[in-house]
């Protein structure tokens, strides 16, 4: 059975309170960047410059906020808002093949296919 204390509770509150933020932070004219959203003590978000106000999210790597259902803006880092988000390319850096060291080419497939075989078969 999970236990969850106040700390756990606080935690989530926030994380709640920032998703909120995050849904007027893309709109009309309260659009702002997330990584600009002020929060008081409690979390609850507050303008800039409010005494004892601090980020809401304070890096691009800090793991607060929920998540958006199709992706977009959950890569918080400059130009890579839409990393993830759905129906954007996915850029393939390795093409079709791999050249082993020596020389042997195989199909990507099967070595995905090795890699989860060794998964499985070390649980």
């Amino acid at each position: 059975m999970v236990q969850v204390n106040q700390h756990d509770l606080e935690f989530i509150l926030r994380q709640i309170k920032i998703a909120e933020a995050n849904s007027v932070a893309h709109s009309g004219n309260n659009a702002r960047a997330l990584t600009n959203i002020w929060v008081d003590e409690l979390g609850n978000v507050v303008s800039e410059g409010t005494p004892g106000s601090t980020l809401a999210i304070s890096a691009e790597h800090v793991p607060y906020g929920l998540r958006t259902v199709d992706g977009s803006f959950n890569n918080l880092g400059a130009g890579r808002e839409n990393w993830g988000a759905v129906d954007q390319p996915f850029l393939d850096l390795l093409g079709d093949e791999w050249r082993a060291t020596d020389g042997d080419t195989f199909q990507r497939w099967r070595r995905l296919n090795r890699v989860w075989d060794a998964v499985v078969s070390s649980t």
